[in-house]
């Protein structure tokens, strides 16, 4: 007998050791060997379902704890141990039964409750999860593990503002903890306090700088806020120093397209998806660029093996979709996306593409109805709003809508220019603002590119604009003010060339106003495109006239090129002649103007300061927070004025 424990001690002993240097193909070797020598013995069925479980046979462990907890069925570890493989086989109903067992039959035990709120939490029931954890935690106050769970419940439902109140405390309590200063610098990223979120980030990576979640989250940052250089930097430090992790890969990738530096963009994913093949991102990100470089064919290619690969990612039915569409086969974009949608019923990207087909066929009959459709189901979505937005011009423009019913075209994109959440009462000017898309609703932008345009997208609102994706100079634009934009619509003065992306770009040669169409060259021919470009410019230079004479908007234009006090001056002048709306020209700051600051001027004359425009080539990488501050004090500063009438 004495014989017998001093050999299953030997036997716990080596097993023990190399479990604790994690070598798991030894560790379960001495643990089968330990378990079929002392098969009564609780612990040696827990260390070889331990090692299986290290070593990804989770099938195997799943049926060896079954019959384990079918032996030893007062055993909590054991119980607790089958929850778990449950789990990370993501059968996620079976690990929450498990763990209510758990619970139930050993309630002083911290890992019944945690494994519950988990269950709950993957399992989408947040306010049971919730209510799982609170009760633990009063139990267990001073469980760091129960409060992590509680915080991962606030942060996976996406409220950001409990997130970070809960996130907060375990970043201070337990600051040894990664956890905490990644939920904390994660919630204020959601939040859009990215100038916080990168000083947490910051210092958590000077703590812990080896972990690759903390460098992967600061790399989020740069990404969200659109400092694509910045993020770019970031990205390719995560891919160095974490070159098994396909993360940095993708996000690098990613960045490279946005810059449009698709040659180096294509041979990051392409050799990123042959190091990684079962990356999902990747092989969407791969495939994309593809899209990007309008390469119809090989998009096809590459969007039908990711389809192949992940039969149920959305994306990929959108991309084929895309490609199929862009090929102008369109039976089978009409047919691909239609068995997706059906699939996919609550995916905008695949409605979008699916509205898109009979709109590049100008089968407006079937296209309206679709948009209209797609604005109803997704009326917050600003894709779908922007899409539907310039779907419905083309539709104007081709006479299946009237050119001068703005206010119906606009009803059915949801692209109204009302306050979508304010209210108006009889007599009153005052409108109460609910969030940034109202707010950017009443401004309209008068140039010198498309930096605010972007601005207001981003905030999910897509105003109908003459000059919004446009490039006019302060001079230009007050004498085009003058003429009430008169010659806007001449072809005679209208230069068409074609840019690297295939795009339509639009000059007049009175005013050298350069703008976007939005229009690629292989959808419409040049004729046919001026024809329609010219009747476009010519309905929304009187749109303009109109919200000019209204007086109801504050007028934007942005100058990054210096501006002198007479310029805007003459501006102003140009402006107040059409009505009595308000001018507002932001101007970098300087030494006597902090950014933010909102100064009147007077007879509607507003001056704004930023830090920094968005750099040439790249409007998307914009100061969107400091802008919006710019449009608050402005607004304010309007509707107080409008009070006093």
């Amino acid at each position: 007998m004495q014989e017998m424990g001093a050999e299953w001690r030997n036997l716990v002993e080596l097993a023990s050791a190399a479990t604790r240097a994690r070598n798991w193909s030894e560790a379960l070797r001495l643990w089968q060997t330990a378990r079929n020598r002392f098969p009564d013995i609780e612990l040696m069925w827990a260390g070889e379902a331990g090692a299986l479980r290290e070593l990804g046979r989770l099938d195997d462990a799943e049926q060896l704890l079954t019959v384990a907890t079918g032996q030893f069925p007062s055993s909590a570890a054991l119980g607790a141990d089958w929850a778990r493989i449950a789990q990370l086989r993501l059968d996620r109903v079976q690990a929450l039964a498990r763990w209510e067992a758990v619970q139930s039959g050993y309630p002083d035990r911290v890992d019944g409750h945690l494994g519950v709120g988990i269950s709950l939490r993957e399992l989408r029931q947040f306010d049971a999860s919730d209510a799982v954890l609170s009760k633990a935690i009063e139990i267990f106050p001073e469980n760091s593990h129960l409060r992590i769970a509680h915080a991962w419940v606030a942060h996976h439902r996406h409220d950001w503002e409990e997130a970070l109140r809960r996130w907060e405390p375990i970043r201070s309590f337990y600051s040894d903890l990664i956890e905490g200063h990644f939920g904390v610098g994660t919630a204020l990223r959601e939040l859009r306090r990215f100038d916080e979120s990168d000083a947490v980030l910051s210092k958590a990576i000077e703590i812990f700088p080896g972990n690759p979640h903390l460098r992967i989250a600061h790399a989020w940052v740069a990404h969200h806020r659109r400092h694509w250089e910045d993020a770019l930097r970031r990205w390719n430090s995560v891919r160095v120093d974490f070159p098994e992790n396909p993360v940095g890969f993708n996000g690098a990738g990613v960045v490279l397209r946005e810059l449009r530096r698709l040659d180096a963009a294509e041979e990051m994913f392409s050799a990123a998806v042959t190091a990684f093949p079962d990356s999902p991102e990747l092989t969407i990100g791969y495939a994309s660029i593809a899209s990007k470089r309008s390469n119809w064919a090989e998009a096809l290619i590459r969007w039908e093996k990711a389809r192949t690969r992940l039969p149920d990612n959305p994306e990929v039915y959108a991309g084929v979709g895309e490609a199929l569409r862009e090929l102008r086969r369109f039976d089978e974009a009409e047919s691909v996306l239609s068995d997706a949608i059906n699939k996919f019923p609550h995916q905008v990207s695949i409605a979008i593409h699916r509205a898109l087909v009979p709109t590049r066929q100008s089968d407006w009959s079937c296209a309206i109805p679709r948009w209209r459709e797609l604005r109803e189901r997704f009326p917050d979505n600003q894709w779908a709003a922007a899409a539907a937005a310039d779907a419905l011009w083309h539709a104007r423009l081709d006479g299946a809508l009237p050119d001068d019913d703005a206010a119906s075209a606009a009803a059915i994109s949801g692209l109204t220019s009302r306050m979508i959440g304010g209210e108006r009462t009889e007599g009153s000017s005052e409108i109460h603002l609910l969030n940034d898309r109202d707010l950017l609703m009443r401004f309209e932008s008068l140039g010198s590119n498309c930096e605010f345009g972007i601005i207001q997208r981003q905030a999910g609102c897509e105003p109908l604009g003459l000059l919004r994706w446009t490039a006019i100079s302060p001079d230009k634009l007050a004498l085009a003010l003058r003429e009430r934009f008169h010659e806007i619509a001449n072809p005679d003065l209208t230069r068409i060339h074609v840019s690297e992306a295939g795009e339509y770009i639009v000059r007049n040669t009175r005013y050298d106003s350069v703008m976007h169409s939005f229009v690629l060259q292989r959808h419409v021919n040049e004729a046919d495109f001026v024809n329609r470009q010219c009747r476009r410019l010519n309905f929304l230079g009187g749109k303009l006239m109109d919200d000019l004479q209204e007086g109801e908007k504050i007028f934007v234009y942005k100058n990054d090129k210096g501006i002198t006090k007479g310029q805007i001056q003459r501006l102003h002048r140009a402006v107040r002649q059409r009505g009595r709306s308000t001018l507002l020209c932001v101007l970098l700051r300087d030494a006597q103007h902090r950014a933010g600051l909102v100064e009147d001027k007077g007879n509607g004359l507003l001056l704004g300061y930023i830090d920094r425009f968005s750099p040439p080539g790249n409007a998307g990488d914009s100061a969107h927070e400091a802008w919006l501050a710019i449009c608050q004090a402005a607004y304010r500063l309007w509707r107080d004025k409008q009070r006093r009438r």
